[in-house]
């Protein structure tokens, strides 16, 4: 929240923002600064694809500091960095090496409590990170010396007479001696004697101000039993002398945590507002909360802090188990109309011992991180929701109305549950999709398997059917594994089949007619992919349908019947325009131009193919861009414009390589390739394949093996080397 804030308030101070950014990436920075979008309603819509739209963000951001800094050097100070959510410290480390790589003149400033990392790995491997990545300075700020906690009290005490200089003298020395320097532990024992009255403040009519020692250095230091020598120990004194209205209303602030309305303070302390202005005055007034200052009202108007973290932790502490539940769960009731985070209703609900509020609203606030691509701190509030779910019961049993006993959630945990099965399913996906964008397959693959055993235990066949799909998924991705792949989806289909799941059969079908292209079995992917088709037709369900047209789009085209290839990609590509997916509307364009260039009209699929590249760019898709390149290349072949070609070929190579998309490099060679053969460079076109033969034989499977022995026999023909030409041909 700090981090969204300082940008919010950078931007606030720019007339025009669209100055300093595209609305590609004014787009971006609206996903956490929504507000943008009141400024500039013509804004695109948010791409939701969730792979990218982190990186994206982070992006957004550096580019933003960036353009500051050609104005004028910039400094970007976090504080109290040690508390930052995960979304934050990737972003701050992402926005540091972009800056540190374009050389701009800025600073990146961050201040962290270093005993805090004593319990917080998280942070503390973060930093090790950042000192790996980038050039860094470290500052450790210490206490005050002696000079310096003398030099301060010759600072504000600037009016005393010449004749009180040694009392003021040893008046530091003791202020020393009882702090040890420590900046918080100074302030706090001034705060206290200006509470005695054993210091004055004098203002001047000019505004300045300066602070008299004369009743204090009269009694000669004897202090000892005035001032504890616990910081904490004195803010316990000085909390037990508020009257119990100020106290209520200090644990309900240590409750609500920090920049709290006066209103919500009431509610939570339980206060009636004349009570509750009174109270405040005394807090006020004793310095344990303020006011915001100029920069916090301009996003947080009319709340209050308080002055120290130290002060928030002892309230919370001396408000004792029993009002600190009830305080939760007044915060929890009076949060739940009001647009704040869902993680901090869960929070209060969690406090306040409302599990099922907690888990709800966990989950909550899980998909919002999902939404902004905070994939870490989404599975912790996912985690949190799963622990609930493990430990306690609910009210609602999968088809029926009364509960029913279930299975432990995962392996190793042995509390029967009674649990909605849509909000376990929910959770279950969430969870395991969040694992998968970790990326933590083997931890996505637990969670699936739990979903699995859950719904084979309690008989839901369509969660079951969701469960193998998932699962067949994942383990293509973490492995190659086809062979446990189709295990999985023919496990689906048989369950889907059974119960009567049309969606999931259509799910499972669709799952296969990929696998199918895959292993470039075509036979098998047209059967998988019609049926999926006319599944997902008689449920309209629009999004399963774009997927099932163009795959089987893909098919047709492979069994070259490219009309009717043409025909499916056309209708996916005005669902997926509808819906909103660019690439996939792109990723159809491609396949239109496919089936135009195999049916003589490569002019017509040079220009369809350029919208597609044209998405691809705007979109930021390289992978996109690799395959609309491939096909705007072969369309320039076509028509005899190789030298346009030849650029295309090498820039995606270069795109490939740089983004390090091995997987797709040799698809860029092979075109590459193909240039060099119609330019009669033989030499060139025969050592750009082997490259791709290279490439392409660590990949598993190895989708582009028959395109480069085809190309290598033909470059081999042409060059009259007959035998080798008969090897690859074989």
């Amino acid at each position: 929240q700090p981090l969204i804030e300082c940008l919010r308030s950078r931007i606030e101070q720019e007339n025009a923002p669209d100055d300093l950014l595209s609305d590609l990436w004014l787009v971006e920075l609206a996903r956490i600064l929504p507000e943008l979008r009141d400024r500039y309603p013509d804004l695109p819509a948010i791409d939701a694809d969730e792979a990218i739209a982190c990186a994206r963000l982070f992006e957004a951001v550096a580019r933003l500091g960036e353009a500051l800094a050609e104005r004028t050097p910039v400094v970007l100070y976090v504080d109290d960095v040690q508390w930052a959510d995960a979304a934050s410290l990737d972003m701050l480390h992402y926005i540091g090496r972009r800056w540190a790589a374009s050389a701009r003149p800025i600073l990146l400033l961050l201040n962290i409590r270093m005993e805090v990392l004593i319990t917080t790995n998280a942070v503390s491997r973060w930093l090790s990170s950042l000192h790996r990545d980038l050039s860094t300075m470290n500052l450790t700020l210490g206490p005050l010396t002696l000079e310096d906690t003398m030099q301060l009290i010759r600072t504000v005490g600037a009016n005393e007479e010449e004749s009180d200089t040694s009392k003021l003298e040893r008046f530091g020395r003791w202020l020393f001696a009882e702090t040890h320097g420590q900046p918080f532990y100074i302030t706090e024992t001034l705060k206290a004697l200006l509470d005695r009255h054993l210091l004055t403040i004098e203002y001047q009519r000019d505004g300045k101000w300066s602070v008299h020692f004369d009743a204090v250095t009269q009694r000669d230091f004897d202090l000892r039993g005035l001032l504890p020598a616990s910081i904490r120990e004195m803010i316990r004194t000085r909390l037990s002398q508020l009257t119990p209205n100020a106290f209520a209303l200090m644990v309900a602030g240590s409750v609500l945590d920090h920049g709290f309305a006066f209103e919500h303070l009431c509610q939570v302390a339980g206060l009636k507002d004349n009570e509750g202005l009174v109270a405040l005055d005394e807090v006020l007034t004793s310095r344990f909360l303020r006011e915001a200052g100029e920069k916090e009202s301009r996003s947080v108007p009319a709340r209050y802090f308080f002055t120290h973290d130290t002060i928030r932790d002892v309230t919370y502490t001396e408000a004792g188990e029993a009002r600190r539940r009830i305080f939760h769960r007044r915060a929890f009731d009076g949060l739940q109309e009001v647009a704040v985070p869902p993680a901090t209703v869960a929070h209060h609900a969690l406090a306040a011992g409302l599990v099922e509020p907690a888990f709800r609203w966990s989950v909550a606030a899980g998909d919002e991180a999902m939404r902004l691509s905070a994939v870490r701190d989404a599975i912790a509030h996912y985690e949190q929701a799963r622990h609930l779910l493990a430990t306690q019961a609910y009210e609602e049993a999968p088809q029926a109305l009364q509960p029913l006993p279930i299975l432990p959630v995962l392996p190793g945990q042995h509390t029967p549950l009674i649990a909605s099965a849509s909000a376990i399913q929910h959770l279950y996906v969430q969870l395991g999709r969040a694992y998968e964008l970790a990326p933590e397959p083997e931890q996505a693959r637990f969670v699936y398997q739990a979903m699995l055993a859950y719904a084979q235990e309690m008989g839901i066949p369509a969660m079951e059917c969701l469960a193998l799909n998932r699962l067949a998924t994942l383990i293509v991705h973490i492995n190659f594994d086809m062979k446990q792949a189709i295990e999985f989806l023919d496990q689906a289909r048989q369950v889907a089949e059974q119960s009567g799941d049309t969606f999931g059969l259509a799910e499972t079908e669709w799952s296969l007619a990929q696998l199918s292209l895959y292993r470039g079995d075509i036979p098998a992917l047209l059967r998988y992919g019609e049926h999926a088709l006319t599944l997902a037709r008689q449920l309209n369900d629009q999004e399963l349908l774009a997927r099932c047209l163009n795959v089987t789009a893909y098919g047709k085209g492979q069994a070259r019947d490219f009309e009717e290839a043409e025909s499916l990609a056309e209708e996916a590509c005005a669902l997926y325009h509808a819906l909103g997916n660019r690439p996939m509307e792109a990723d159809c364009l491609c396949l239109i131009a496919t089936a135009q260039i195999a049916t003589g009209r490569a002019k017509a699929a040079i220009d369809t193919v350029r919208v597609a590249h044209s998405i691809n760019v705007e979109t930021e898709n390289s992978v996109g861009q690799v395959f609309s390149s491939f096909h705007l290349g072969i369309g320039l072949l076509e028509t005899g414009a190789y030298a346009e070609a030849q650029t295309v070929a090498q820039q995606a190579v270069a795109l490939a390589r740089t983004q390090n998309l091995v997987a797709f490099l040799p698809l860029t060679l092979i075109l590459l390739g193909k240039v060099q053969r119609a330019l009669l460079d033989m030499d060139a076109a025969r050592t750009t394949y082997l490259e791709a033969t290279e490439v392409g034989d660590a990949l598993r499977p190895r989708p582009f093996a028959s395109m480069i022995m085809e190309e290598l026999c033909a470059v081999h023909a042409l060059a009259g080397a007959w035998e080798d030409a008969s090897s690859y041909a074989m």
